[in-house]
């Protein structure tokens, strides 16, 4: 596969649903990742996570900016996170919005454990063109995840206003 098709922007959204019987959480997730000629990459998006427990409702918002490195081997295409920066913009319980600034410090950390810098994520091209790439990616319990990345022009901010 050519590396210069890769260069430029990919807007992805990527919806996913968990449940382990007590708990099930839907996570909601639009990013727009620029990959750079030299090697590196931008990534910018919101994340939504909505968890339902015994009855609680909850609901975090999630902005987030990652730099990298990408390398296309093959049909794989690899991202190293070298920074990420995570911002909890809003937090809701049973539809009250939480102001405490612990609570989002806490959550800031659990989503820095989530995403530990020096990750490395493998993507497995299926098929590419100058517009669209479909890839397949494995989760944390090994489960393989189809998802599709379009070529844009716009920043993220286009997509989320």
């Amino acid at each position: 596969m050519e590396k210069n098709i890769i260069i430029g922007r990919w807007f992805s959204e990527q919806k996913e649903l968990e449940t382990d019987g007590e708990t099930s959480t839907e996570t909601r997730t639009l990013n727009v990742t620029e990959y750079l000629k030299n090697g590196a990459l931008n990534s910018e998006g919101h994340c939504v996570v909505k968890t339902l427990s015994d009855g609680d409702k909850n609901e975090l918002f999630i902005k987030f900016h990652i730099s990298g490195t990408w390398q296309l081997d093959g049909d794989s295409l690899f991202e190293k996170v070298d920074h990420i920066n995570g911002h909890v913009e809003e937090v809701f319980y049973n539809d009250q919005l939480i102001t405490t600034d612990e609570i989002r410090n806490d959550l800031k950390s659990k989503m820095d454990a989530f995403f530990p810098i020096g990750t490395t994520v493998e993507m497995n091209i299926i098929s590419c063109t100058d517009q669209k790439i479909v890839y397949e990616q494995k989760n944390d319990e090994g489960e393989t995840n189809i998802r599709t990345m379009i070529k844009t022009t716009k920043s993220y901010s286009k997509y989320f206003s």
